[in-house]
């Protein structure tokens, strides 16, 4: 049997112009995750990873450490089913329309003010509900010009079984992706609902790692959202 081990990118830069970057704190789970490999002393045969920015920077600075020690890092292969669902902007989209009084604050949140409690959980259940919503396929999203739950999984599940047919008996391949993906791998291995698929996806911690057998392009699961190197409460987040 092969093995994959699926991590999810470090921080992203949350309510930001761009989120798609990783942000210092991000940087330092990055290089806690490489440590804690380098001291374990594990080996990837193969490398994957989605093609957005934040994926290729959390693989970079794993590469980077590796080398810097003379320690040999596969290169990496880019697979574009990797990549986090459009739901962050399906729901800034539909955002006025189902849940004005959070858009009303996300527009505070864009601000250089401190971000209160309360202003997180008016916009966290919105998030939540036009999630549930575009999983349901009770959206008219196609017209919006974003992609459906149903094609979401499919890309997923194809880059998945890509990596799992070429991952040969004894390999072991780093895979680096986001929440959303991590959540239907879940549910491919445990044959979950796409309710429970959806729902695992938000509770993934940045730089987790989550383990899968692979047998005849099967998985079986052996971890999930295991973070060991990061001893440091201060560094787990979610975003």
């Amino acid at each position: 049997m092969g093995r994959l081990v699926v991590v999810r990118h470090a921080q992203a830069t949350y309510f930001k112009a761009n989120y798609d970057q990783l942000s210092e704190l991000g940087e330092r789970q990055a290089q806690a995750l490489a440590d804690y490999w380098l001291k374990m002393g594990k080996h990837f045969d193969r490398a994957y990873l989605g093609s957005l920015q934040r994926h290729q920077q959390t693989m970079t600075i794993l590469q980077q450490a590796y080398e810097k020690v003379g320690r040999r890092f596969p290169e990496a292969e880019v697979l574009p089913g990797l990549n986090e669902s459009s739901a962050w902007n399906i729901v800034q989209h539909f955002l006025p329309q189902v849940a004005p009084e959070a858009a009303e604050r996300r527009i505070d949140m864009q601000g250089e003010n401190a971000v209160s409690h309360e202003q997180m959980q008016t916009f966290a259940r919105a998030y939540k509900h036009i999630s549930y919503l575009w999983m349901r396929g009770e959206l008219n999203v196609a017209e919006a010009g974003f992609e459906t739950w149903k094609q979401f999984r499919q890309r997923v599940s194809e880059a998945v079984s890509t990596i799992a047919k070429a991952t040969r008996e004894g390999e072991t391949a780093l895979v680096i992706t986001s929440g959303g993906p991590i959540g239907i791998t879940m549910g491919l291995a445990l044959d979950l609902s796409d309710e429970k698929a959806l729902e695992l996806s938000w509770i993934v911690q940045n730089t987790s790692l989550t383990v899968f057998r692979t047998r005849s392009q099967q998985l079986s699961l052996r971890s999930f959202n295991a973070v060991p190197h990061l001893s440091d409460q201060k560094l787990i987040t979610y975003v």
